[in-house]
């Protein structure tokens, strides 16, 4: 178990919040363990105490994608700083179930399971009758048309999954037959007790019957009329059209939409000298945030993923560098065919820092509106203006402009001005982002990690990365000398205090 899921659940029962984990308690360990949901059924008189706990053990409200969103149930993420694991709360106020991607019933059974439950491993829990005779009728509700024509052909994996058969098993060995069929006379009077003891009897025998499943299932629609959300056609018609566009989202190659947060996305900037472990970083955060976050990785250096005109264009700058200087190995700096050449390398090197500056830029602007519409996006070699605009000496500027800079040695001419204000022009675009993760590393260890970089390129970026401006600039500062496991906690607490 997960200490800051201990710590909540010791908040409810000490606070005395009316609450169940209502389904899939045979695999309670595992979603105590961050592993899997957790499914929680609260009093919905003690939302804003609930809610005033959830913020005080600083676990999050998300929002999901419209398929898996519907009143009377809300997400939550927290944060286990022991482990570093996220953990997910689905929590209910109202019993709503059925279809896959509608659940277009809400049953009024809340009060039978938040009475007297059950505690396991210190969390509350409905007795087995209750969960038992609810799995039931979700697992005939779920019973789709390609269920039946698989079973009555025979053709795949059964309708009636083999974890739902399981469970259904797990849970008759913790009941008595008669309590639930007790159950089912009080607690459950809106279904005829007939519907569940059929079924319960079927999975037993034959699981794969198509026609007598197939009954069941519309017998139970029918009982339970009174209780959908929304009628029968126009259910269907959003189940199609959730499934149409789920199958164009996989068919374009879009990522599935996951949670995002409440207050709204962000662009996180990973900045550091080198050495300081940014791409390792970036990978690592993402694959934190994205078990449940809509999450989004975007490389803004030079290194790979430039685009194809980039790549030509630096093609061409190194094949006229190359030129350029076998003309001075073999003519002399002061010849005047080797002082020609350096127009076409200066000129072919100018285009390609243009078009780095133009994917940066448009990049950003990508950045910008993933972020605007909920995302986080993790960039790597994010160009902070605080840092390359103050990077005068004979280093390059640490991913900023770098045409007036190849210039700084003469008078530019008005090619050379020109030029350079195009290039600037495209990163006076980019403005800050929503937060910086700043990892700070010294000189000796970030050579020590990179032994094959000139070290004083290292030591006058570590001298910018540490002079960063940081007026109106949200900055975790992170201490990335120690093992890289201290390092990245370290970042996703900034990380999370900042959602």
């Amino acid at each position: 178990m997960l200490k800051a899921v201990t710590e909540l659940f010791d908040r409810l029962n000490r606070e005395r919040i009316p609450y169940c984990h209502w389904k899939s308690n045979r695999s309670l360990d595992r979603a105590l363990a961050g592993r899997t949901d957790l499914d929680l059924l609260v009093d919905r008189s003690q939302s804003v105490r609930f809610k005033q706990v959830l913020c005080e053990l600083s676990i999050k409200p998300f929002v999901s994608e419209r398929a898996k969103r519907y009143a009377g149930l809300e997400d939550y993420l927290g944060f286990d700083e022991e482990s570093g694991r996220l953990f997910h709360l689905h929590v209910h106020y109202q019993l709503v179930l059925g279809e896959r991607h509608v659940k277009n019933y809400r049953l009024p059974l809340e009060e039978s399971f938040l009475t007297n439950p059950l505690v396991k491993a210190g969390v509350k829990i409905p007795r087995a009758e209750l969960e038992l005779i609810l799995l039931c009728i979700r697992g005939l509700l779920k019973y789709r048309v390609r269920d039946f024509v698989k079973d009555g052909l025979g053709l795949g994996s059964p309708g009636l999954t083999r974890d739902l058969l399981e469970e259904i098993e797990h849970l008759r060995g913790k009941s008595s037959a008669d309590g639930v069929k007790s159950a089912l006379h009080h607690e459950f009077s809106l279904v005829s007790p007939r519907i569940v003891l059929s079924f319960l009897d079927l999975v037993t025998r034959k699981p794969r019957a198509a026609a007598a499943v197939w009954s069941l299932r519309f017998q139970l629609r029918r009982e339970l009329k009174a209780y959908q959300r929304q009628g029968r056609l126009r259910a269907n018609a959003e189940y199609l059209g959730i499934l149409a566009t789920r199958r164009l989202r996989r068919w374009l190659s879009f990522a599935p939409a996951k949670k995002v947060p409440v207050t709204g996305g962000a662009v996180i900037a990973i900045v550091g000298a080198d050495g300081a472990g940014k791409s390792t970083m970036v990978e690592e955060l993402q694959t934190w945030l994205s078990w449940k976050v809509d999450t989004h990785r975007c490389y803004m250096g030079t290194g790979t993923h430039l685009p194809l005109l980039s790549r030509q264009l630096r093609r061409v700058s190194r094949l006229t560098s190359r030129v350029h200087r076998i003309a001075v190995r073999l003519l002399g700096e002061g010849n005047a065919v080797a002082k020609a050449l350096r127009s076409p390398h200066f000129l072919a090197e100018s285009l390609f820092h243009i078009s780095v500056a133009a994917m940066r830029a448009r990049r950003h602007r990508v950045s910008r509106r993933m972020a605007a519409q909920g995302s986080l996006v993790l960039t790597d070699r994010y160009p902070l203006a605080g840092i390359w605009k103050h990077m005068t000496g004979p280093v390059a500027p640490m991913d900023g402009p770098r045409i007036a800079w190849l210039s700084r040695n003469g008078t530019p001419g008005r090619a050379e001005a020109y030029l350079a204000r195009k290039e600037e022009a495209f990163y006076d675009t980019i403005g800050p982002p929503d937060c910086i993760v700043l990892l700070h590393v010294t000189a000796e260890t970030a050579l020590r990690r990179k032994p094959d970089h000139d070290p004083a390129v290292v030591k006058a970026k570590l001298l910018a990365v540490e002079r960063l401006e940081r007026s109106a600039l949200h900055i975790i500062d992170v201490d990335s000398n120690r093992p890289f496991a201290e390092t990245l906690m370290a970042a996703k607490r900034g990380i999370w205090a900042r959602l």
